[in-house]
């Protein structure tokens, strides 16, 4: 996991996915305090803290490889207090929530291309598909 965070590889999917899903459940009962059920803003639903854990885990299976957010995933699994409080397990399940929201795979991007784009023009650059054509 320390790797995964520090430089977004991942050598196994599936081990990696299972190790967060364990840690994201162990962080919860205790990095954090227990939350109530509340209220989301946006569809007026009921929510409970394992919801939002599940609504997670869930989001991860959907994923034949790692999703192009795993180093941020690997960071807030690795260090959950270091931008939430004790008291934010739902600001905490929510930013997880935020970085499974996305399409795109560590798979779906040339790490050669990237690294041609480098060299040319001194920063790292992908190709916008729909920018191309």
């Amino acid at each position: 996991m320390d790797e995964t965070a520090s430089t977004g590889a991942v050598a196994n999917w599936a081990a990696t996915r299972e190790e967060v899903i364990e840690m994201v459940a162990k962080i919860i009962k205790t990095d954090f305090d227990p939350a109530e059920p509340f209220k989301d803003p946006l569809t007026g639903t009921v929510r409970t803290v394992d919801q939002l854990r599940l609504d997670f885990c869930q989001a991860l299976y959907g994923f034949e490889s790692a999703p192009f957010t795993v180093q941020r995933i690997a960071e807030l699994t690795l260090e959950p207090t270091k931008h939430f409080g004790r008291k934010d397990v739902i600001k905490y399940l929510h930013a997880l929530l935020h970085n499974v929201h996305v399409t795109s795979t560590v798979n779906d991007f040339d790490a050669e291309e990237d690294i041609d784009h480098e060299s040319e023009r001194g920063v790292v650059l992908s190709d916008i598909e729909w920018t191309s054509s």
